[in-house]
């Protein structure tokens, strides 16, 4: 029954305001319909124990709604509750609840009203006893509101009671005749109240400041919303040693404004001048850009425009009515597309002085407009073409005389015209022809012109599936020179031709082989310049033949001569993961630097994945053996689930040039034991003195590099969990001397446990060749430690020590070290009581000792407002901070210069 009677009254309602509204009208739940007439309206009653009716996002809850089809408009008779969202001027959207008696909501205009209400948003409750709502606004008659009702606390901290209360959704609350209640207690009258609602960086800016230079400064951005299409800040100056003292300008963004502007951002600000100035007067700063869009009957969708304009300039109050020569630069652009033509028109334009012996940064259009047409094509012919025409100024051509004779810019017209013709058929069966035709013009008023041509012409004939032979002729003309730089239009000082033939056969005889050939000749070129023939082979293994090569031979056929070859293969190893032992080569030569090294390679891959390789590296140009390389990798097979052991090893030795590198590792049951070395061998080819990648010794430990390096040892539990530990040794080693030169041993240990977190790591300085001394060279502590519910420690400590001869400095960094005690007796703590100390601390003869500067903190958290204060007694500074909901708030600060109001920066303007 009640599904098809919701059937019925989404029929009946949707008939009713869909062709008017545009609206959908969904029927959620009810019980019984009702049609009647009053005074010649028509009334719809829609009934039930629980009456649920959603109008697209927005929902209605009730036991009783009437549908008033004449007036268009829907009243909740009694209790009921509306559902809907709100947006502010930027757009942002948030949810807004409104209960109340007899609510009456228009659905055309979305107006709201109705007696006893309450209002709920993301951070107010608004209670009231008449409520009216327009877009954009909602007014409260004889109201209350709090942000404390979702604290769940009786009575609340604190509310304001006001004759007549206005909710800017998203932005603002103002109150009429308002009374402060704290604890429900009234402690003042106000004749108005304004809270900030925003985001953080939409609330009021406020800083102040002293300085030498400018004394006194204050600056403040006060936010302001026109309606609900624009906001901004007032932007207030104040500098006590400037004249003027006063600076005053704007910082707004608007959105649907008139012709079709979708959004304006403007910002403007008149700040005195520096007193390093020698006249008194303003710096201005102007901004402002927008975008749009117009519709057009004649476009696809409508003309879309962006504009930018700039300036910056100086006004000196000697001579107000002559401002120093600043710069203005506007862009202004808009395109539409009309049938297949695609229009942009742009101006680029900058007023004022142009740069004294520069070029200009960025090309002028004055203006430009652009044709482009997005194609024809008829069966295999397609064409498209664009033409743009424009008035320039400009940076000069690099080595024009203009630029021989001093001059940086240069204005002139320019029309430039491109297109581009392509043909494509096949004549005959296994053919495929290709022609094309590409220009690009340029044409200046100073009688040059730049033309960039390019012809091309392609067959290809396949010869069933394997083999086919290709014939490409591409011509290429480049010529003429422009007036502007390179950078900004295309100039050919030097004509570019070029016609190049092209012949290619390739071919595949069997499936696992493939072969190449192809020669391209340039008939504007000598014979000593032309491409050499290029031929290529390519091997592929099959199941019963495990070989692949890759070969490829460049042979100049005019000077009978060969250019370069590369080759590579593979023999052996069986599957996709190339199973068993394979052996494999590469190298290659070239005419200029002679052959690469024949790089020769003996691998095995066993059945479970372990693998090992020998890669020994030969010099062919000098005749000797370069470097060898081993690697092995293999996991334990058996006892793999509660013992798995795998190995990693990689060595390479320098033979020609004796250098060792290494790394190996062992890991069981996810600890991992490593090593790593980095040696110049004795007999290497290091002179004295040189530094090397692979470490060095000391300058006395002996005359050259060679046998000098780094070895390290390492073993370490699981990466990546949430317990971990690490200890690594070692550091540069001397071969020659046989020992370490400055040892360390370096550890660190991380332990997790719900939210207690600790992290330790620490270096010790441990006896060797070049030091004598065991000693803690570093060290460090951070973390958080829950010691009771109540009391917890945290922070992050460092010590740094360092040693120059028998001189020592000890470094102590807390940064912070805090304790700190949770107050009151619900679960959640209502005050937390903070000891906290951040300094650094530095020790060592001769040094003054540095008094600990402990700082008390106090931080009451009661859901709709905090508190804190903090004491440094030691620099004689007191902080006082009060936020609110939604980011506001503000602090004030005592120093023994006197009393600062740092205010809220973030975001602040000059």
């Amino acid at each position: 029954m009640r599904r098809s009677l919701a059937f019925s009254l989404l029929a009946l309602l949707g008939s009713a305001l869909l062709p008017a509204l545009a609206r959908t009208v969904e029927i959620v739940s009810a019980d019984r319909l009702e049609v009647r007439r009053d005074d010649g309206q028509e009334i719809v009653v829609i009934s039930g124990e629980n009456v649920q009716l959603k109008i697209d996002r927005e929902s209605i809850t009730a036991t009783r709604v009437e549908f008033n089809r004449t007036k268009r408009t829907l009243t909740l008779v009694g209790r009921g509750t509306y559902r809907s969202f709100v947006q502010d001027a930027s757009g942002r959207e948030s949810e807004q609840v409104l209960s109340g008696e007899n609510l009456v909501v228009d659905l055309a205009t979305q107006d709201l009203a109705g007696e006893d209400v309450i209002v709920s948003t993301a951070n107010l409750e608004i209670r009231g006893e008449d409520v009216e709502r327009v877009p954009g606004q909602l007014s409260v008659r004889d109201g209350y509101f709090t942000p404390c009702a979702k604290c769940g606390r009786t009575p609340n901290d604190y509310g304001v009671r006001a004759q007549q209360v206005f909710l800017y959704p998203g932005d603002r609350i103002v109150a009429y005749g308002a009374t402060l209640l704290l604890a429900d207690a009234p402690v003042a009258y106000l004749p108005a109240l304004v809270l900030f609602l925003n985001d953080p960086d939409r609330q009021p800016r406020i800083s102040f400041g002293q300085s030498d230079v400018d004394g006194f400064t204050a600056r403040l951005d006060l936010p302001f919303v026109i309606g609900t299409t624009a906001q901004g800040f007032t932007l207030l100056r104040y500098y006590g040693n400037r004249t003027p003292r006063f600076g005053l300008g704007v910082d707004m963004t608007a959105y649907d404004l008139p012709l079709g502007l979708q959004r304006l951002d403007l910002y403007a600000l008149a700040n005195p001048k520096p007193t390093a100035d020698s006249e008194d007067g303003y710096d201005i700063d102007f901004r402002v850009r927008g975008r749009g869009l117009l519709d057009a009957d004649f476009t696809k969708s409508g003309v879309s425009y962006t504009f930018e304009a700039t300036r910056s300039d100086s006004l000196t109050l000697s001579n107000a009515t002559v401002p120093a020569d600043g710069i203005a630069n506007v862009d202004v652009t808009a395109k539409a597309e009309v049938g297949d033509f695609d229009f942009s028109v742009r101006y680029l334009d900058r007023f004022g002085p142009e740069p004294t012996g520069a070029a200009l940064p960025t090309v002028l259009r004055r203006p430009e407009l652009d044709i482009q047409y997005d194609g024809y094509k008829a069966g295999d012919f397609s064409a498209d073409f664009g033409v743009t025409v424009g008035n320039y100024r400009g940076a000069v051509r690099e080595g024009s005389q203009l630029a021989r004779q001093g001059i940086f810019n240069v204005s002139a017209g320019r029309l430039a015209e491109t297109h581009t013709l392509s043909f494509s058929a096949k004549p005959w069966d296994g053919t495929q022809l290709n022609l094309s035709n590409s220009y690009s013009g340029q044409f200046y008023s100073t009688g040059q012109r730049v033309v960039s041509y390019t012809v091309g012409a392609g067959l290809t004939q396949s010869f069933g599936t394997n083999y086919s032979a290709s014939l490409n002729y591409v011509y290429t003309r480049d010529e003429g020179v422009g007036p502007f730089s390179t950078s900004i239009f295309p100039s050919y000082p030097v004509r570019r031709l070029s016609s190049v033939l092209t012949a290619s056969v390739n071919g595949r005889p069997t499936s696992n082989l493939s072969f190449g050939v192809s020669q391209a000749y340039d008939f504007f070129k000598e014979r000593d310049s032309q491409t050499p023939t290029r031929f290529t082979v390519n091997l592929t293994p099959t199941p019963g033949f495990p070989v692949s090569l890759n070969g490829t031979l460049e042979y100049d056929a005019f000077e009978q001569s060969v250019q370069r070859w590369t080759l590579n293969s593979t023999i052996g190893g069986t599957g996709v993961t190339n199973r068993g032992f394979s052996v494999s080569f590469d190298t290659g030569y070239d005419i200029r630097g002679g052959f690469s090294p024949l790089n020769t390679t003996l691998a095995y891959v066993a059945d479970t994945g372990d693998t090992a390789s020998f890669r020994a590296t030969y010099d062919l140009n000098d005749h000797e053996l370069d470097t060898i390389q081993t690697k092995l990798k293999a996991t334990s097979t058996y006892d793999a689930i509660l013992n798995p052991v795998s190995l990693d090893v990689d060595l390479t030795f320098g033979v020609s040039n004796p250098q060792y590198t290494g790394t190996q590792s062992v890991t069981w049951r996810d600890v991992t034991f490593s090593s790593q070395q980095n040696f110049l061998l004795p007999d290497a080819k290091v002179e004295p003195g040189q530094d090397n990648a692979n470490g060095k010794c000391p300058p006395n430990a002996s005359s050259s590099l060679e046998g000098c390096g780094t070895l390290t040892f390492r073993v370490a539990g699981p990466s990546g969990a949430l317990n971990s530990w690490n200890a690594t040794f070692g550091g540069s080693y001397d071969l020659l001397r046989g020992g370490w030169t400055n040892p360390t041993l370096a550890g660190q240990l991380q332990v997790t446990n719900g939210s207690n977190r600790f992290v330790a790591q620490a270096t010790v300085n441990v006896p060797g060749l070049e030091s004598q001394y065991l000693e803690l060279a570093n060290a460090g502590l951070s973390g958080q430690l829950d010691i009771t519910p109540r009391v917890g420690i945290g922070g992050d400590v460092r010590y740094v020590r360092t040693r120059v001869g028998e001189a020592v400095t000890e470094t102590l960094t807390l940064n912070p070290l805090n304790l700190t005690f949770g107050l009151g007796r619900n679960e959640r703590p209502d005050a937390y009581l903070t000891f906290g100390l951040q300094q650094t601390l530095t020790f060592g003869a001769n040094l003054p000792r540095t008094p600990l500067q402990p700082i008390v903190k106090l931080t009451v958290d009661r859901c709709c407002w905090a508190f804190q204060f903090e004491l440094n007694p030691v620099q004689r500074l007191a902080r006082f901070s009060l936020s609110l909901p939604a980011g506001g708030g503000q602090s004030i600060e005592f120093t023994p210069e006197g009393p600062r109001l740092p205010g809220l920066l973030s975001g602040g303007t000059p």
